[in-house]
């Protein structure tokens, strides 16, 4: 199976500002200090630090939210570990476009999830 990957820039979807701060430019490093890649979101999840109280009122309200939903196992150990204070979230968010389509949020979301998965055993690693 070949992977064809297309470049944001070729794209022609993106702001200039936004192909730059991909690209890693330097005059970009002044607002963003940490680089777009595994490395500087490993480097910032590294200097995180949230109050017990925010993150019991995330927890609350998540828990909220699943209130009589039947859980997956790995739901219910992630939203343990959450409340216990030894794990980080990765978001997105997703602004509605023209050309994107309705696959786009399902991409969005699987393509979260790996990403926390491999930043997680990136993490674990010695």
């Amino acid at each position: 199976m070949r992977i064809h990957r297309i470049p944001y820039a070729a794209t022609g979807r993106f702001a200039p500002v936004v192909i730059d701060h991909l690209n890693n430019e330097p005059f970009v490093r002044e607002f963003l200090p940490k680089p777009p890649d595994l490395d500087g979101l490993l480097e910032a999840a590294r200097e995180r630090q949230f109050a017990i109280s925010d993150r019991l009122t995330l927890c609350n309200a998540l828990d909220r939210q699943h209130h009589g939903l039947e859980l997956h196992e790995a739901v219910e150990q992630n939203l343990k570990r959450l409340r216990a204070g030894d794990a980080l979230t990765i978001t997105t968010g997703h602004q509605l476009c023209l050309f994107t389509g309705p696959l786009y949020v399902p991409f969005k979301i699987l393509n979260t999830i790996r990403l926390a998965k491999v930043a997680e055993e990136r993490l674990q690693r010695p």
